[in-house]
């Protein structure tokens, strides 16, 4: 991809297919005026030994080795009215001797 193209997609998050086959979901941004090279922030990856630290670090990556970049918006521009919060684990039953445990 070109630099040019890239600046599209500075500040936000996106899935990257890299020339190699690579496929990340990532938060990029780009490095200096000319955005050929990238900071990503990966989330997710095909190839997890290219990033060691994904959670922690920010990697550097070259507008040419990157073959294609689509955003990832979410499906509504309102937060769900329901969701689910797990506060504490669900306590798990135990086998007694005396009671089964029920189907």
């Amino acid at each position: 991809m070109t630099a040019c193209e890239l600046k599209a997609f500075h500040n936000r998050t996106v899935s990257i297919t890299f020339e190699d086959g690579e496929v990340a979901t990532a938060h990029l941004s780009c490095r200096n005026e000319d955005c050929d090279e990238v900071m990503v922030d990966v989330f997710g990856t095909s190839h997890p030994d290219r990033y060691p630290q994904i959670h922690t670090c920010t990697y550097v990556v070259y507008a040419a080795e990157i073959a294609s970049v689509v955003e990832i918006v979410p499906l509504s521009a309102e937060p769900s009215r329901y969701s689910l919060h797990l506060v504490e684990e669900p306590a798990v039953e135990q086998e007694r001797p005396d009671q089964p445990l029920a189907a």
